[in-house]
């Protein structure tokens, strides 16, 4: 229930600061969100670093939501608001990665959100702090995009040693 009531929160969120009816302009980046997070759910299906625990819905059907509802919100309010001014942006990255954090940090508190095989809450926001800035390289360059997100993913993991055997 806990990720229904984020999904809700994060639509009611989209309908009043998002950019909504542009949304095709954020389509690109929308679709490479959700190829990474496809891309991570593959490459560790049997060495999971985090997953999503319901009552309701198992991992997979809470990640599906997420990419549906969660990553196309979360993109139609942030690249539309992306200031100019390098104070800005640094203020507007770590606003989104504090909020990501939190969120992924609270739901783990409640028993939604595990973490496994090294991964840690320090992790996450480490990557936060990676995937926010990511995502307006891409939404800017996507070329570039794609090229860092192939070298942050390969760091993982070689860090978190993700290997062909756990791959499914």
């Amino acid at each position: 229930m806990f990720h229904i009531i984020v999904i809700i929160i994060a639509i009611i969120s989209c309908y009043i600061w998002g950019d909504w009816r542009n949304w095709s302009k954020y389509e690109k980046t929308i679709l490479f969100f959700i190829l990474g997070d496809f891309t991570y759910n593959f490459l560790a299906y049997n060495k999971p670093l985090w997953s999503y625990d319901g009552s309701i819905l198992n991992h997979t059907l809470i990640d599906i939501l997420m990419a549906i509802f969660i990553f196309p919100c979360t993109l139609m309010i942030y690249l539309p608001r992306f200031p100019q001014k390098l104070l800005g942006k640094v203020l507007h990255i770590l606003k989104w990665v504090t909020t990501y954090s939190a969120v992924e940090y609270t739901s783990h508190l409640f028993g939604h959100f595990s973490y496994d095989n090294g991964w840690n809450e320090w992790a996450s926001i480490l990557f936060n702090c990676f995937m926010f800035p990511l995502l307006y390289i891409h939404y800017k360059k996507s070329y570039l995009g794609y090229i860092l997100a192939a070298i942050g993913g390969s760091i993982i993991v070689f860090i978190f040693n993700i290997n062909l055997q756990d791959m499914r």
